[in-house]
């Protein structure tokens, strides 16, 4: 299971999940029936949950994205009945979350709707989903094989015995981590991912989008032996051009510069209509000061991506500095015209303008990046130096 967080009654923040003792998470609302009966039978039961080492753990979702019932509500009517059990509101990115494991550990889709109960382990696994209320004998029963396999469980959660498709494990692995990845949620996607590779080992786009996602939190020591397998592994050109390219990046992170270029140039060799190949071998080119070639890959990358204000400024770069003012000053502004939010774009006209003998008119250009970006130190410099530039004229 993901980390998932619940701000308490008190208004402190706690997590659910608790390495070494099985929790069962509830989701509930003051404005539902069948919620409020089935914490009532728990409540009269909480010896037996007790003395079977489970945790109740009650996530109250009243107010959610405009829904019924409001936090004021669901405070007074659990002070009123005394829940005996931990109970609070789920934090919105753990219920983000909790929403995303129900959805994924179902072939064919359906709403999560309260009462809802997650039943976790010891050791932070999901064992059990349940709709509606929960029967009490059959939720201890659960419990008791809380210490089982996984295949043990899956043995114990169906009607009559039978053989498993493994590739159909491997696949369900393989979804709840891209879910995850898609999503944002890329610690607990890697996790996921290191749980569905054992089953196939040697599939590229499963190492390809685990590659994804450490890169995704900079954990470059491990991007790399695990790109350079999918690498090895693929015959997708357009797959491997982007591992080329995630790899020239994860290169330039680490400053391993002498691989960098090998891996951009190869990436625009495999795949040479894609933007962010040419873009990113522009970059590589313009930081050695090979401004022709860079001025090369920024057309190239604009043609696949005319609208790029990224591209349009990078190029107008190493246009100065092949000295064509005139056609970088064109492209600076063709970065703030098709994106008008573009603070770099207005600083870089501002410069060059600036340099050109147009001091107010580059004034004007620093003050439009400040505010578009308040924050912007380059921006705030250039413009104290105009400013005091012209005082002392």
């Amino acid at each position: 299971m993901p980390e998932l967080v619940l701000e308490t009654d008190d208004g402190k923040k706690t997590k659910i999940i608790s390495k070494g003792k099985p929790v069962l998470l509830n989701l509930w609302a003051s404005w539902c029936a069948p919620c409020l009966e089935e914490i009532s039978e728990w409540s009269a039961s909480k010896d037996r949950l007790d003395a079977a080492g489970l945790s109740v753990v009650l996530a109250n979702v009243d107010g959610l994205e405009g829904g019924q019932g409001s936090r004021e509500k669901a405070k007074k009517l659990a002070e009123g009945r005394k829940f005996p059990f931990t109970w609070g509101f789920p934090a919105a990115a753990s219920l983000k979350r909790l929403v995303l494991m129900h959805h994924t550990n179902y072939a064919i889709k359906q709403d999560l709707k309260v009462p809802a109960s997650f039943l976790i382990d010891g050791d932070g696994r999901l064992a059990a989903i349940y709709h509606g209320k929960v029967d009490l004998d059959q939720l201890l029963h659960d419990t008791t094989h809380l210490g089982d396999s996984r295949s043990e469980r899956r043995l114990a959660a169906v009607p009559f015995p039978g053989r498993w498709d493994a590739r159909r494990v491997m696949a369900s692995a393989d979804k709840r981590a891209r879910a995850f990845l898609d999503a944002g949620e890329y610690e607990h996607a890697a996790l996921l991912y290191k749980e569905a590779l054992p089953h196939h080992p040697d599939h590229a786009p499963l190492l390809h989008e685990f590659g994804t996602c450490l890169q995704k939190l900079d954990r470059h020591g491990e991007v790399i032996p695990v790109l350079k397998k999918a690498l090895a592994l693929s015959k997708d050109p357009l797959e491997l051009a982007d591992i080329h390219t995630m790899l020239g990046r994860t290169y330039q992170r680490t400053g391993q510069r002498a691989l960098v270029g090998r891996h951009f140039m190869k990436a625009v060799e495999l795949n040479p209509g894609t933007f962010v190949a040419h873009y990113n071998l522009g970059a590589y080119y313009a930081s050695s000061r090979n401004y022709l070639a860079s001025s090369t890959q920024f057309r190239r990358a604009l043609a696949a991506d005319p609208k790029n204000p990224e591209a349009w400024n990078y190029l107008g770069v190493p246009l100065i500095n092949m000295g064509k003012p005139d056609e970088a000053k064109s492209c600076f502004e063709k970065a703030v015209e098709v994106a008008p939010n573009h603070a770099q774009g207005y600083n870089n006209l501002g410069m060059l303008l600036e340099r050109q003998g147009a001091p107010k008119k580059a004034e004007a250009l620093y003050l439009k990046a400040l505010e578009v970006d308040p924050a912007m130190a380059q921006a705030r410099r250039n413009l104290d130096r105009v400013r005091s530039k012209s005082k002392r004229d």
